[in-house]
């Protein structure tokens, strides 16, 4: 290397780089507070030497030269302390400092006196001091969370080091997302293909693919076109029989994602009042189905336009935000926040009479809904869940605080194989329904 400084920037470590090293040597020669500075001076026969004394050296940048990565040689620099003939060091102290955010550093060094031999510091095999290119092992690292971090990576600084920068250069990650902190990620809705089996998730702006059969699990990762105003996908519904997926999102809009490629299909019709989609569904007889707060509308045979099917604010669709679509045996129910529950009959294609707290529903503030056996679970935000009898038309015992919950306000329920799942504010509950009993 022809110039002895450089900027800073990734470096071959066989190359000894030429670098700057502050290092300061504090030499005592008896207690600093009461004895006089040892300095030496001229006189008319020679150089005089007091008795005694103390010599404090002060901060000393060394710029260390002549490194030739051809041949191997080190870059070195001297620097002369001189004391008097026969003296006697005591009370030695020496600090070294290398501030890398003044641009000071150096790879591997080595400090000794240069008569004695005598090794004062020894950095080598352990790289730079006052910055760092790289990790201990192998560069680039690569390896995976096992199951939540990576422990592979590390490097080695001095006691007491303070990092100003540190700068993580990902090259090709195999994962979507890195990072050194705990992060706090709200799903907003998922799909599972029932073909292939892969999940959709619905992630802010951003819609992942999950494959379980895949290493990693993450094969895919897509965003939405418009990401402006804190835009956000807001629901994802499949429709296999037209390979496409369904996306809501907070700005009203309803897209379809080609499922082979993921590429963006044509936006469907907007909402007829203006308003905007809050959910969509695809009914078991094959109708789609889009809800906003102005009603439940159902697309026409062309693609082109909406039937309102049934208008909010009535006897037979309540009013409110419609949060969560779920259909049973050819019911569906849908979450209305701060109305209840409104009910659909995609046999007949007419509504049922909505489930509100003005007649024993346990809440107007449904989170989700799931059916174990021959009950309908609803969850809620603030009662717990209520259970529905489906074969006989009646409630049964809800499930709150005051019995078997920790909180009445429960996020989401579902159901896996003879487990009922159900995620409150601060814990899981898992009842089992072949012995009927929570743990």
């Amino acid at each position: 290397m022809n110039n002895p400084l450089r900027a800073v920037g990734p470096a071959k470590s066989s190359a000894r780089a030429v670098m700057l090293v502050t290092v300061m040597l504090l030499a005592s020669l008896g207690p600093i507070l009461t004895s006089p500075v040892a300095s030496a001076h001229e006189g008319t026969s020679g150089i005089i030497w007091p008795m005694e004394g103390s010599e404090d050296s002060g901060w000393v940048l060394l710029n260390a030269t002549g490194a030739n990565a051809i041949n191997g040689t080190q870059a070195s620099a001297e620097w002369m302390l001189n004391f008097a003939p026969g003296a006697i060091l005591e009370n030695v102290t020496m600090e070294l400092r290398a501030d890398g955010s003044d641009g000071i550093m150096i790879q591997q060094p080595l400090l000794m006196a240069q008569d004695t031999g005598q090794v004062m510091f020894d950095w080598r095999g352990n790289g730079w001091l006052g910055q760092s290119f790289g990790f201990d092992a192998s560069n680039p690292h690569q390896g995976r969370l096992g199951p939540n971090a990576d422990v592979g990576a590390t490097v080695t600084l001095p006691s007491g080091t303070e990092i100003t920068d540190f700068i993580l250069e990902v090259l090709a990650p195999a994962d979507p997302f890195t990072s050194l902190e705990p992060v706090e990620l709200y799903i907003q809705d998922y799909e599972i293909h029932p073909v292939d089996g892969r999940m959709y998730m619905a992630i802010g702006t951003y819609i992942i693919i999950l494959d379980a059969q895949s290493s990693p699990s993450a094969i895919d990762l897509f965003e939405i076109q418009n990401t402006a105003d804190d835009n956000y996908v807001t629901d994802l519904e499949m429709d296999v029989a037209n390979n496409q997926m369904l996306i809501t999102t907070a700005s009203g809009a309803l897209h379809s994602v080609n499922l082979d490629d993921t590429s963006w299909n044509p936006d469907l019709p907007v909402e007829p009042s203006g308003g905007a989609w809050s959910k969509v569904h695809v009914a078991s007889n094959g109708d789609l189905f889009a809800l906003s707060e102005s009603g439940i509308f159902t697309l026409n045979t062309a693609g082109t336009g909406w039937t309102l099917e049934q208008a909010s604010a009535t006897s037979n669709w309540p009013e409110g935000v419609p949060w969560r679509v779920f259909e049973d045996n050819g019911v569906i129910y849908a979450s209305l926040l701060g109305g209840g529950v409104g009910r659909w009959d995609v046999g007949s294609m007419t509504t049922l009479s909505p489930w509100t707290t003005a007649n024993n529903l346990h809440s107007d503030y449904i989170s989700d809904f799931a059916v174990a056996g021959n009950q309908l679970m609803i969850s809620s935000y603030d009662a717990g869940i209520a259970r529905r009898d489906l074969s006989n038309n009646f409630w049964l015992a809800t499930w709150n605080s005051g019995n078997w919950l920790s909180s009445d306000d429960v996020s989401g329920v579902t159901v896996v194989n003879n487990e009922v799942q159900i995620l409150t504010s601060d814990t899981v509950h898992i009842y089992n329904t072949n012995s009927g009993t929570f743990s």
